[in-house]
């Protein structure tokens, strides 16, 4: 299973600057209309009590 070793550098396309462009400016029409969309609900989510940080995961503790 080498393709999960950790000493492998990620590989990146090598894109043209009208494509990082292009690619940026899709996105933020998504993020933007995802916002419209679905923000007000987003906002007024508040997440249940007794429910854990996401920055903790007891279960890959291993002691």
């Amino acid at each position: 299973m080498f393709i999960f070793t950790r000493n492998t550098t990620p590989c990146r396309p090598e894109l043209t600057d009208e494509a990082a462009y292009l690619i940026r400016l899709m996105l933020a029409d998504l993020y933007h209309w995802f916002d419209w969309e679905y923000g007000k609900q987003a906002r007024r989510y508040r997440p249940p009590d007794g429910v854990p940080p996401l920055d903790e995961d007891p279960l890959d503790d291993p002691f």
